[in-house]
């Protein structure tokens, strides 16, 4: 039986696409956006604070960092307004470094801290939703994007990737992403998307608190985080309103711990 986890504490960096191509679903976007975030305040899954970037050629804002849940203001027609291409590297990039401020590592404390297993701290996700391919960045590479989810995934985040119009595995394979933590959404169902990765986001929060509860040492609990993060999507690869359903379903049954032993 999992023991409550309301003592866990989240932070969920949101990469949201404020591109051009978003503009057919804006109203879809604000409100799907709203609605996650008022998922997230489920108090039994602990403490939840979010950092919001959203990105186009134009600017990369980050709207805050590191902000209780409950805290956030919404989404609407006059902060999301989609415009310009897509500067996918630089935005999470900047994402990164924001997650680095919200959970208070300095560089010192991160130089010390790299190589080393750890599950101790907050359950960190970061999370890009987009509807385009990289086509803009001019900071930042492939390949020190790469770099920069290597060594985070190694200090136990997870990386968790939702895009239409593409092949979204084929589209970020190359930066880092576990195949399992990578899906898609249909063009003009972000909705249905945001309704299933709000599910799937509730689901792993839950499963990383039952990690802590675990009679392991901290690397077996580090490696079932590892997994978790690398299962992010349960084995799906098209989120929509259905899949919501199931995570919910498998929530509920505790079939999404199926990777994770815990004490009574």
């Amino acid at each position: 039986m999992t023991k409550p986890s309301a003592n866990g504490k989240t932070q969920i960096t949101i990469v949201l696409d404020e591109t051009g191509s978003m503009a057919h679903v804006k109203d879809q976007t604000i409100s799907g956006f709203n609605e996650f975030l008022q998922s997230q305040e489920d108090k039994s899954l602990g403490e939840c604070r979010v950092t919001l970037v959203k990105f186009n050629s134009d600017r990369i804002k980050t709207e805050y960092t590191g902000q209780l849940v409950a805290d956030c203001p919404n989404l609407d027609g006059g902060n999301y307004m989609p415009t310009s291409t897509t500067p996918l590297y630089d935005a999470v990039a900047q994402a990164i470094k924001d997650t680095e401020k919200a959970i208070g590592l300095t560089a010192k404390v991160l130089s010390k801290m790299a190589g080393h297993q750890m599950t101790a701290g907050p359950a960190v996700i970061l999370m890009v939703m987009t509807d385009g391919l990289e086509n803009a960045s001019q900071q930042y590479t492939q390949k020190q994007v790469f770099d920069m989810i290597t060594a985070k995934k190694k200090l136990g985040w997870a990386f968790v990737f939702l895009g239409s119009n593409q092949d979204s595995w084929a589209s970020v394979e190359n930066l880092g992403y576990a195949r399992g933590s990578v899906a898609n959404f249909a063009p003009g169902n972000i909705s249905g998307a945001f309704a299933g990765v709000s599910q799937a986001m509730c689901a792993y929060r839950r499963s990383y608190n039952a990690v802590q509860y675990m009679a392991a040492s901290p690397t077996e609990k580090f490696a079932a985080c590892r997994t978790l993060a690398d299962n992010f999507y349960q084995g799906e690869t098209e989120i929509d309103a259905a899949t919501a359903v199931k995570f919910q379903a498998r929530r509920t049954s505790g079939s999404g711990d199926k990777n994770v032993s815990h004490t009574s």
